[in-house]
Formats: structure tokens, sequence, C-alpha cells
């Protein structure tokens, strides 16, 4: 179950490419996770990140279909800011998931202040964190880097987001087709396609 913290743990920066640059290049740290906050569909389509003030802290939300891939969202951002910006913890976290196995891991990549089994996977920072400077960013290159994360597109829709966790999950059995995929999200075949038409337009078709 912590294989994935695990893995942020060892992931070397530049593992996520545009992502990492990005958000390294930008002039702060509040900005720089806004920046991934818009892109970090480029790591993965089911991952995403908002964030918002709460009083005088600022958050930071990670999104996904799984609570393991939003721990792994949060750590990931967390670890990385903290780690280019001279370190520092949350004020405060909260994680949907059960306590990792060795809590040194979950302290070393949240902080101290862990709330375990919520109803979101969240982080609180403070306002002097959120404006620490970025050491050695370059905005110029934050910019070029943001136009080539724009040309990669949106991120994909709610049901895209189901339709590709359920192609993932039937790919090894062979019947990653739409008249497996359809049943498996409540649907008949046509008000799939249909569904998904102005996002993917005949693509499905042609593919199913």
């Amino acid at each position: 179950p912590d294989l994935g913290l695990r893995a942020v743990e060892h992931s070397p920066f530049g593992n996520f490419q545009v992502i990492d640059f990005l958000g390294a290049n930008s002039p702060t740290v509040g900005e720089g996770i806004q920046a991934l906050s818009r892109y970090f569909h480029m790591i993965h389509p089911n991952l995403r990140l908002s964030t918002a003030r709460d009083g005088a802290l600022h958050t930071v939300r990670a999104h996904s279909v799984t609570s393991a891939g939003q721990a792994f969202a949060l750590a990931m951002v967390l670890r990385r800011f903290s780690h280019i910006t001279g370190g520092w913890a949350p004020t405060r976290v909260t994680l949907c998931r059960d306590p990792t196995r060795d809590p040194a891991l979950a302290e070393r990549l949240f902080g101290p202040q862990i709330e375990w089994a919520q109803a979101a996977d969240c982080a609180w920072l403070t306002d002097a964190i959120w404006q620490r400077p970025i050491p050695n960013a370059d905005p110029r290159l934050a910019q070029m880097l943001a136009r080539h994360a724009e040309a990669v597109g949106p991120p994909p829709s709610a049901l895209e987001g189901r339709v590709r966790t359920t192609l993932d999950r039937l790919l090894p059995s062979g019947h990653a087709d739409i008249d497996h995929v359809a049943p498996q999200l409540g649907m008949s075949r046509r008000t799939l396609q249909r569904r998904l038409m102005p996002s993917c337009g005949a693509t499905w078709s042609m593919s199913a």
C-alpha cells in the first residue's frame, strides 16, 4: 500500500520532465504549484490538482479516481517544492488513506501534522511558504514550458478518465473495447459513443 509513496521518495528531479522544470522555474512556490495545477494531467490523465485560499492559508488538493493516486500526487508536489526551496512542512495535511506502515516515510513526505482517513487529500501552506522564492528560477523558460504544455491539450473529462481507467483494467484480458467498457460504466454502447463524441470525435469508434 505504500509503494506509490516510496516511488515519490526515490523519483529524481526531472523524472516528470516538463512538469518538474515548469515548477522549478516559476518565481515562487505558490506560482509553481498553480502552474502544475493547470498541467498536472500530463503526468497521468486521472491526476489533478486544485488550489484555494482558506483564511490566511493556501490549500493544495489532489484529485484522482483512487486514494493512492491522490496521496501520490500530493506527496510529489510537496516533496518537489520543499526540496528545491530549502525544506519546509505544511501546517496541516489530510489524507483519505489509512496510515502508512512506516510512519517515518509519511513524515518525510507530508510533515508531522497528518490526519488519516479524511474526506480529501489536502495540504495547508502558510503565506510565507506560498510566497517563498524559488532559487535560480528562469521565468522566461517557465513561459516556454507553459506554451509546450498548452500544446499537449486540455485535461480529459471525468468520463474520459473513467474510460481510461476501465481500459487499463481490461487490457490484460484482451477485452478493451467499447462492448466491454460500456457495461462497466453502466451505459449502452450507443450512449457511451454519444457522450464521448464532443471530446473524442470518431476516435473511439475507429479503435473499437
